[in-house]
């Protein structure tokens, strides 16, 4: 079966990715997930920034993309709780926790989500 065909089938997703500082990395995986984000699948993406003070703010209030999503606390909250916040605000049958340093290839995400349609 074909991704396009299987994309349909598939859960919606949240990708949450809670950032702190690095906007540089940031910005690369946010191209490589929209890069290999399959055919047909319902997503949004929630940059959940934790009060950084490089420059993330700024680049996120730049950002024009329906399917992304941008949390902002003023206060540094850590990892846990962040992700907890940004969580709250999916909408998403499935929720995808991502880090803000990964770079994304083709092919990443259609087996897991192939296993989550595997009878139970």
């Amino acid at each position: 079966m074909g991704t396009a065909a299987r994309g349909a089938a598939w859960p919606s997703v949240s990708f949450i990715v809670p950032l702190f500082n690095h906007v540089q990395q940031t910005q690369e995986m946010l191209d490589s997930l929209l890069a290999h984000m399959p055919e047909g699948l319902e997503f949004e993406i929630l940059l959940a920034d934790d009060a950084s003070t490089d420059g993330t703010a700024a680049w996120l209030a730049t950002l024009r993309h329906p399917q992304i999503k941008t949390l902002r606390s003023e206060v540094n909250r850590g990892y846990a709780a962040n992700n907890n916040a940004a969580a709250r605000q999916a909408k998403g049958e499935v929720l995808a926790l991502l880090n803000n340093d990964l770079l994304l290839q083709a092919g990443w995400l259609p087996p897991m989500l192939d296993l989550l349609l595997l009878p139970q």
